[in-house]
C-alpha cells in the first residue's frame, strides 16, 4: 500500500498569493446595520403576555368579580346572634345572656 503524500506548505503558498481580497457592495454594511436594528426593535412577545391576551384575561376576571359581587349582595345574611347560637349548640356550649 502506497502512502499518500501530503502537499507541503511551499506548494500551497503560490495559491494563496493569487487570491484577491473580496469586496462588498458599497451599502452592504448600511443594509446589514439596518436589518440588525429592526431585528432588535421588534418585541418578542411570549404568547400569554401579548396585550390582547392580557386584556382578555382581565376582562374575564372583571366579569367574574362583578358576578360574584352581585350574587353576594343577593344572599340573605343571618344575624350574628343566630350564628353564635348555632355555634354554641354545635359545640355543646351554653351562652348566658343578661
Amino acid at each position: 500500500m502506497e502512502k499518500r503524500k501530503q502537499p507541503s506548505l511551499e506548494e500551497h503558498l503560490p495559491l494563496l498569493r493569487e487570491l484577491s481580497e473580496v469586496n462588498t457592495d458599497e451599502f452592504f454594511y448600511t443594509r446589514l446595520r439596518g436589518r440588525m436594528d429592526t431585528a432588535v426593535e421588534k418585541p418578542d412577545w411570549i404568547v400569554p403576555f401579548r396585550p390582547s391576551w392580557v386584556i382578555g384575561v382581565l376582562l374575564i376576571f372583571l366579569a367574574a368579580n362583578c358576578y360574584t359581587l352581585l350574587n353576594q349582595s343577593a344572599t340573605v345574611q343571618s344575624p350574628a346572634s343566630e350564628t353564635l347560637e348555632s355555634l354554641a349548640t354545635n359545640y355543646d356550649q351554653v351562652i348566658y345572656t343578661y
